[in-house]
């Protein structure tokens, strides 16, 4: 029997997709039907479909043999429309698959069930029984019922049969799965983009009657529509009352199907919405003795992403941590401009360790195919490794940091205004070389802001200007102080009056800054210079302030 339906199988996939016409891969498989971006401290409802592709094809009877598809002759005649019963006597059998829309739905042949839907029926069937022997499976005996192809599996634990029925289910869950992927797939054998375009197509239209049926006839929030699952923001304020919305939603839906199924998969406590994929929120979780739990869920954001440093995906979590907590907004807000000056101060000080600036990047190909090597910053470091006589591949991790000055070659001297990729050096380079200084501004700039800016975005109470502020130090801006060696008369900025080295100590900074003087400055001149200096901007503080008086008084006159 399984042999007759591969034959049959085959045949008619074979008259779908010639192997020398195959049309090119492209069918649409994600729909967004609804996304509202925003902070949700209400419950949400995650409502997803078990396994929609399988399921729209054997609710709607999707197969080879039972859709309404045309042909073309050998010469690109057309013969019409037709199932398998209608082949043409002769001439080339060709899928309009590149000339024509999605194939539409026999409706006369609803009564004959198709071979992929006996497929996944079958399938879908022994995966029930082995999830009921999973629930009854309570010695190795029991092992005996399942019928496995293969060897059991050596696994020497007390729950084996239990460990190899689960993976026995899951295989089955796989499989049926991947049905629909082997018709969207251009090189497998069944390979039928029509019948993958029709999937999705009947997918959308599932997806967007089920967002309106939600929001019209149930009168709920839909805040997030995506392939298989639709958020409903509940706006209640009682964890019973959300299961209870959830169940009616769920009977609604799956009032209008026979074999789709809209199910609860998760509640979320608060949930942080910013775009397609990029969400992070606390999933509500219970055990079977009722008690609750929290758990933190994150999805596409940054700090989940490699390429960003280990101190801006560690800052990012803590301002994540203190939105999704239970305090007021206020408080949150205040507590999350705290921190970030805290985090700066902390940078400037030197109370960071040097392994949190780390960037790491993959090469997507050798770092010599790069046409923009001068703009890639893990390109440059895996030139100067593969220089070194290291062995640098293609999907080879680059770690660097981006630092402020120095070089690590003779008479090439970087400063602030060099190029960023040409700031990048490999954790080693700065190991030996104390020349070599991070740029706390671009960490600053370039990490941390941008991370929090996006998590930040739906809160109306924290702007940008509040997060830059809350980066840039109070002095930023200032008027350097300004000295000049008594010996080598080079004018040069005092800005710290000592350096902590690699080694932890502590060496004095009031020398000039001139490898070849290094004269240090007497402690009386720098007492005078800075006297000077401020008696310089509080006099001009106060002509300013004069001018303004004066305007406003002969504005007033």
């Amino acid at each position: 029997m399984q042999r007759v339906k591969r034959s049959l199988l085959i045949w008619e996939a074979s008259c779908w997709t010639p192997r020398k016409v195959r049309p090119p891969a492209g069918a649409a498989f994600i729909f967004l039907c609804l996304l509202i971006e925003g902070f949700y401290d209400s419950y949400v409802v995650l409502m997803d479909f078990n396994s929609l592709y399988p399921s729209i094809i054997q609710e709607y009877n999707l197969c080879f043999t039972t859709v309404d598809r045309p042909f073309l002759n050998r010469v690109g005649g057309f013969y019409g429309s037709g199932t398998s019963k209608c082949r043409p006597r002769t001439g080339f059998v060709v899928f309009l698959a590149t000339f024509c829309a999605c194939p539409q739905l026999a409706s006369f042949l609803s009564y004959c069930k198709g071979v992929l839907p006996k497929l996944l029926e079958f399938l879908v069937a022994r995966r029930k029984e082995v999830k009921l022997m999973m629930r009854n499976c309570n010695s190795p005996q029991d092992l005996a019922q399942v019928t496995f192809h293969g060897p059991p599996f050596p696994l020497p634990k007390e729950n084996a049969v239990f460990t190899q029925l689960d993976i026995r289910q899951l295989a089955l869950k796989l499989t049926a799965n991947s049905m629909y992927g082997c018709l969207g797939f251009a090189h497998s054998r069944f390979y039928a983009k029509p019948i993958a375009e029709l999937i999705t197509k009947k997918g959308r239209e599932i997806l967007q009657s089920t967002a309106e049926l939600v929001q019209n006839q149930l009168c709920l929030e839909v805040i997030y529509g995506d392939t298989d699952s639709v958020m409903i923001n509940t706006r209640a304020s009682s964890l019973d009352e959300v299961k209870k919305i959830g169940e009616r939603v769920r009977w609604t839906v799956n009032m209008s199907y026979k074999l789709l199924e809209l199910e609860v998969d998760a509640i979320y406590k608060k949930m942080l919405l910013l775009k397609k994929k990029k969400y992070a929120a606390l999933a509500l979780y219970e055990d079977p003795q009722g008690v609750i739990t929290t758990r933190k869920e994150v999805k596409g954001l940054d700090i989940v992403r490699r390429d960003w440093s280990e101190l801006a995906v560690e800052v990012g979590g803590k301002i994540l941590d203190l939105i999704l907590s239970d305090r007021a907004r206020e408080v949150v807000v205040s507590e999350i401009l705290d921190y970030l000056r805290t985090v700066a101060n902390d940078i400037r000080d030197g109370k960071v360790c040097r392994d949190k600036f780390i960037i790491t990047k993959a090469l997507a190909k050798p770092a010599q195919d790069y046409p923009d090597k001068k703009s890639q910053p893990h390109v440059q470091v895996a030139l100067r490794m593969e220089s070194r006589g290291l062995v640098i591949g293609s999907r080879d991790t680059i770690p660097y940091i981006i630092c402020a000055s120095g070089s690590t070659e003779p008479g090439n001297q970087l400063d602030i205004h060099s190029p960023t990729a040409m700031r990048a050096f490999h954790p080693d380079e700065l190991g030996g070389d104390h020349s070599l200084v991070v740029d706390i501004h671009y960490y600053l700039k370039q990490q941390i802001y941008p991370v929090v800016s996006r998590l930040t975005d739906p809160i109306d109470e924290i702007s940008d200007y509040m997060i830059a502020e809350s980066l840039v130090s109070r002095f930023e801006k200032a008027a350097p102080l300004l000295v000049r060696c008594g010996k080598c008369q080079r004018e040069q900025q005092m800005a710290v009056v000592a350096r902590r080295e690699l080694s932890g100590e502590l060496s004095p900074a009031l020398l000039c800054e001139d490898p070849a003087c290094r004269h240090p400055f007497p402690l009386g001149y720098l007492k005078a210079r800075l006297k000077l200096d401020i008696e310089k901007w509080t006099d001009q503080y106060y002509q300013v302030l004069y001018k303004q008086a004066c305007a406003v008084l002969r504005v007033a006159g």
